[in-house]
This record gives structure tokens, C-alpha cells and sequence, in this order.
């Protein structure tokens, strides 16, 4: 998962008549909340009584007078590195209360009270699902009652995922896989604020087709399965010549599903997901091309008018680390939180190992699709290191092993609002972690910027799954 804080925000606080400054969190390229530094103060404090300090990076300080705009602007940068550096820890990114923390952040920056709502939920058929959740329901709660509704068994439910897109006529783009620290409705709802063209797909979400078995021994499984196959080769995403059409458009006229799948599990690109045309520096600068992401690689495929497409394979086991950088344009509009997804674009770069001892960068330009770029390296990195440890079935992203259990008092943990009150985060009676020692008046706090933006370099994201060259592959 990606957090930036783009900018900040100035608001008054209704009760008091004093103006705050309020830290914009973006997750995963989208706003997700506004918090006041005391809310992540507190955020800190609790995630120190779950994990320990030694656990966790450092959190800038309090300060007794009030802060200048460059101590605010210095705050909001050690801040986003914060949230970054926690959220790649999978024991804390993973708890309970991480979630439920931006959970609570979301509905408080929403105003949005738990009240029953219909949902619409798609197959990748583009048949509807509707269920009836409450406006604040994470993710994994609306996906089990879309499960229930279709009959689909909880076991197979890690399997899928509920995804973002955007419908363009008779294509969709999809832009990315929903967490559990957001609700699907809240999050829907910011997405369509300014067009009605966002849907909740429900669809697979793993990268080893072997995994396809599992689903085929369960009729709704099987059918979801194969719905999103025939979607997948009617828009091109599987690559398939005229005579194995032909055999498609047999086996699809006689119903035979299972042997249809077979024959696409054979075909390029199964499996993959298909980005928009993107910005590439290889072969050479300012590229034109295509992006697959499935199984264990990257294909990149050059496009243009004048030159023969040509295909670059890069393996996800080669690929040493990558990293996401935000380019934020400096443009005279004046700033909101709802726009802000407006002036940001990203950049997914990644270090590749070409041979013995040549390491090199390869930068990708694709706007909100770099994240989902990176998140796909992500599922892959993970499903490798499930395979390594002998898992055979998904895991649900939980790939920690020899897990303990720490007993917490229930509603020991608490949400401090804005206003300074609190509510209690009601947690399981046992948190699972891992054995270790120890908005109104509105206005942009604008900063020093180049002429072509800034330009912010996240950490980068270690692939525990890289593997050297050895003398065979040479």
C-alpha cells in the first residue's frame, strides 16, 4: 500500500473558532482522510503500547508554540515518511487497530453515520449485486455479505477482492484494489464525486494460476472464475490468434466452461492485468508502451505507428526493489481536498538485475496506475514467498508464520476525534502480532516549488523474493 500526504489543509474548529492544520492522507493515489497532528500523536502512542517503541520509526514531536508554514511544511514531510515506513511493516499494517484507526479517520472526515445503505456490487460479467451494508462497513464485511448473497463459501472469499473501476463506454479501467482501513460505500462515494463513472467490481485477486484448481471445485467459485476469463479474452487482456478463437467460440456455444479455461490457461497473458498505455525509459527515453502484470513478471511492450511492437520480460525475482515518486504540479487552481488528486501524478521505478552485476532502473510514467503497478509486484512478491514456505493456498496476504497471540482488554484502544473527544476502537478480545523485543476556510499552505513541480521520492520497497544470477542463468 502507498500513503503520501500531499498537502495541508487549514480549518476551523466549530466549538473553539480556532483554525487547525489538517494533514491530507492519500492511500493507495486517492484522498482517505484529514487528521490533526494530535490525532496521529495519539495514533503513535497507541501503536507504542501494541508493538513497543523499538518497533517503530521516529514520530516528530510536540511543540509548544504554534508552527511557522516551513515547521509545518517539515512536519508534514516526517509525517508521510512515518506512514510509510509503518505501513510496509505487515505486523502493524495488518492489525487490528491500524485498520480500524483509518477507519475511523475516513467516516470522521466523511461526517458518515453507520446507517443501513444499498450497495451495488459487480461480477466482472457486469452483473449486479445488490447488498445491504451500513455506510461505514469496511471492505472485507461488504465483500463477505457480496459473498453470502452470490453463495459464494467463505473459504473461497480470500481469493477475491473488491476493486475500483472506471467504466469508458464499453471498456473499464481498473484502478485499484480496496483495503480493509476504508469503506467500500465512503470510498465509492469520493470517487464519483465529480463523475458517476466508478463501479465495485468484485474479481480475483492472485497472480499463480495454479490457485485456479481451488476455485474450479466449487460451482460459484468456478463460475466467477470463468465469467472473468471470457471478460479478460473479449477485451483483448489474453492474447489469442484465429484459430484458438475458433476453439473458444466452440467450447463457449457448447457450455464447456472447464475445458474453455483449460484452453486460456495455455494462452499469453492469462491471468495478467492489462494497464493503460503508459510513459517507459526503456529501450529509450519517452516510450510509448503497454504494461502486462501476472504470474511472476512485468511485460512491457513498445507501441507506436512506425516501429514493430517488441516485448521486454522482467522477472519479478530480478527485480531488487522498486520505489514510487510523486510529482506534484504547481498550477494556479486554487486547492481543495477534492481536487487534489487533480495535481498529482506518479512515477513507478523499479531496479532490475539485467546480468552479473548490472543493476538498473527502469521508470514507468502512469499517473494512478503506478500504484496499482506496484501493489500487483506486491500480491506477486508475496504468492513467491507463500510458495518458498510451503503454503499451497491463499493466505489472505498474512504471510507472517509462528504467530503469537497478546491478550488486550477489549476498548482499551481509542479514536480521538478532532474536536478532542474520544470514542472507543472495539478490537477483538486478542490482537494478533508478532513476538518482538522491547472543512471550511479552505486554503492551500503553498511552499517552495520548481518550475515543473515537485518532485517526492518514497522509500523504496525491498523485494524479499529477489534471487541473484547464478552461472546457470548466465
Amino acid at each position: 500500500m502507498h500513503f503520501s500526504i500531499p498537502e495541508t489543509q487549514e480549518l476551523k474548529d466549530a466549538k473553539q473558532g480556532q483554525t487547525f492544520v489538517a494533514y491530507i492522507i492519500h492511500a493507495n493515489g486517492s484522498l482517505h482522510c484529514l487528521l490533526r497532528y494530535k490525532q496521529l500523536l495519539n495514533f503513535h502512542e497507541q501503536l507504542k503500547k501494541q508493538f513497543g517503541s523499538n518497533c517503530l520509526p521516529y514520530f516528530p514531536p510536540k511543540r509548544l508554540l504554534p508552527l511557522n508554514q516551513t515547521q509545518v511544511e517539515e512536519r508534514r514531510i516526517q509525517l508521510e515518511k512515518y506512514l510509510q515506513i509503518i505501513s510496509q511493516d505487515d505486523r502493524i499494517s495488518k492489525s487490528d487497530y491500524f485498520n480500524s484507526f483509518l477507519l475511523h479517520a475516513q467516516q470522521e472526515t466523511n461526517n458518515c453515520a453507520p446507517e443501513d445503505v444499498d450497495l451495488d456490487i459487480y461480477l466482472m460479467n457486469w452483473e449486479s449485486i445488490r447488498v445491504k451494508v451500513l455506510k461505514t462497513d469496511k471492505t472485507s464485511n461488504v465483500l463477505e455479505s457480496a459473498s453470502r448473497s452470490i453463495q459464494l463459501s467463505i473459504e473461497k472469499m480470500c481469493y477475491f477482492s473488491l476493486f475500483i473501476v472506471r467504466q469508458e463506454e464499453a471498456n473499464f479501467i481498473i484502478l485499484r484494489r480496496l483495503m480493509d482501513f476504508e469503506s467500500p460505500y465512503l470510498t465509492l462515494k469520493n470517487f464519483n464525486t465529480n463523475c458517476n463513472h466508478h463501479r465495485l467490481v468484485m474479481r480475483k485477486n492472485y497472480w499463480d494460476s495454479s490457485f485456479d484448481d481451488i476455485l474450479m471445485d466449487d460451482k460459484v467459485s468456478f463460475n466467477l472464475l470463468y465469467s472473468q476469463t471470457i471478460i479478460d479474452i473479449e477485451r483483448g487482456w489474453i492474447k489469442v490468434n484465429k484459430d484458438v478463437e475458433k476453439q473458444l467460440s466452440n467450447l463457449k456455444s457448447k457450455g464447456s466452461k472447464r475445458e474453455l479455461i483449460e484452453l486460456a490457461k495455455t494462452l499469453k497473458f492469462y491471468g495478467y492485468i492489462q494497464f493503460e498505455p503508459c510513459i517507459c525509459d526503456h529501450p529509450s527515453p519517452n516510450t510509448s508502451v503497454i504494461v502486462n502484470a501476472g504470474g511472476k513478471e512485468l511485460v512491457i511492450t513498445t507501441i507506436g505507428s512506425s516501429n514493430k511492437a517488441t516485448e521486454y520480460v522482467f522477472r519479478v525475482t530480478r527485480i531488487r526493489c522498486w520505489r514510487l515518486t510523486t510529482c506534484l504540479d504547481d498550477d494556479k487552481t486554487e486547492f481543495n481536498a477534492k481536487n487534489v488528486n487533480k495535481l498529482t501524478r506518479f512515477e513507478l521505478s523499479f531496479e532490475y538485475l539485467f546480468n552479473k552485476d548490472c543493476l538498473k532502473w527502469i521508470t514507468i510514467k502512469s499517473d494512478q496506475q503506478s500504484i496499482l503497478m506496484s501493489m500487483c509486484l506486491r500480491g506477486m512478491v508475496e504468492e513467491l514467498l507463500m510458495k518458498r514456505k510451503g503454503i499451497n493456498g491463499k493466505d489472505d496476504g498474512n504471510l507472517s508464520q509462528g504467530l503469537s497471540k497478546l491478550s488486550i482488554k477489549k476498548d482499551s484502544y481509542q479514536y480521538l476525534k478532532r474536536d478532542g473527544t474520544s470514542q472507543p476502537i472495539n478490537l477483538p478480545k486478542s490482537v494478533t502480532t508478532d513476538n518482538f523485543i522491547n472543512c471550511s476556510n479552505q486554503t492551500r499552505m503553498r511552499r517552495s516549488q520548481s518550475l515543473n513541480g515537485v518532485i517526492r521520492v518514497r522509500p523504496s520497497v525491498a523485494n524479499d523474493a529477489f534471487d541473484g544470477i547464478g552461472d546457470d542463468d548466465l
